[in-house]
This record gives C-alpha cells, structure tokens and sequence, in this order.
C-alpha cells in the first residue's frame, strides 16, 4: 500500500479543469501546484504557483513563465511585488527582506536591481541613486539616520570618494612605515 500511495504522490496531473486550454489545478511530480489558466498546455494567463519549498508566485504567466505584474513570496518571508519577464523579475518592483526588514524599491533586470532605485535600511539609512547587478553603481546619494549624506559617484557597492581617500590614506601609511624603517 505504501509504495502505490507514494508513486500517485509522486505523478504529475491535472487533477481538475483543463490544463490544456483554460482554467485548471495541476500537480506536478514534485510537490508543486499551479492553479490557473493554460494556453496549448503552458500556464498562461494568471495563475498561482504554489512551490513545494513554500515559495509562491501569483500572478501573469506567458508561455509557463512568470511574466507581467506578479507577487513572490518565499518560505523566509521575503516578498517581491512587481513587474516579471520570461520569469525573472524585470522592470519596477519592491522587494522587501522579512529578516532586516529592509526594503528596495526601483528597476530589475534579469532578477537583479539594475537601474534607479531606492534602498531603505530599517536603521533609517537610505540610498537613492543607480544600481547595477544588485549593488549601487553611477551617481548616488546615501543619506544616514543621523541625516548625514553621502553623495558621489559608486561602483560595485563602494562610493568612489570614499575609496579614494581610504586608498590614499593607506599609501600615506605604508609611506611612513617604510621611512620608519
């Protein structure tokens, strides 16, 4: 009894509707479910994605993948609330991160925050300004919680000034020590 009830958990189907070509439940052999609409038996049109690791999409589908506006939601708590292309995130969105409580609102391409965007910090520090690959980049201004600012230039993360003079301070300090000896 044991081995037939474990190969029906593990067999995919549509369990009701018509996944082919309109509204339809279908369960797929390892532990997903997608409840939506199906177009030549792709989802298609809305639907919700509900994922075995407790991940869950809502929203657009074209050709079986999240496209259009959408909502994910991941077993961690962390939440993305936006725009969605051939199943990445990309366009407008917020993202926000259950465990900081941090919060990015802006551009995504292929998944990453690429483009304008706002980082909130729940410390109260923000930053407003480009962001390529998921990491500030171009001009931007970072202002702290004490409303002090920091504004410039950044690349991968790391304002462009501060660099400088952190690189500098460093070849000022390897200059004495070398006089020292």
């Amino acid at each position: 009894m044991l081995s037939t009830q474990l190969s029906l958990n593990l067999s995919a189907e549509c369990i009701e509707g018509n996944c082919v070509n309109g509204q339809g439940t279908y369960n797929f052999a390892n532990g997903d479910q997608y409840i939506g609409e199906y177009k030549d038996g792709k989802r298609h049109g809305q639907g919700t994605h509900t994922f075995a690791n407790g991940n869950q999409y809502i929203g657009g589908w074209k050709n079986a993948q999240p496209h259009g506006l959408g909502t994910k939601t991941w077993a961690d708590g962390d939440n993305y609330l936006g725009e969605f292309k051939a199943g990445y995130r990309s366009g407008q969105g917020t993202h926000t991160w259950a465990k900081t409580g941090n919060v990015y609102v802006g551009d995504f391409v292929n998944g990453k925050r690429t483009g304008q965007g706002t980082y909130t910090n729940v410390n109260g520090g923000q930053y407003i300004g480009g962001f390529k690959d998921g990491k500030a980049h171009g001009l931007g201004t970072y202002t702290y919680a004490n409303g002090e600012l920091l504004i410039g230039e950044w690349s991968d993360g790391v304002n462009l000034e501060i660099e400088e003079r952190l690189q500098k301070e460093q070849r000022e300090r390897d200059l004495r020590t070398a006089q020292m000896n």
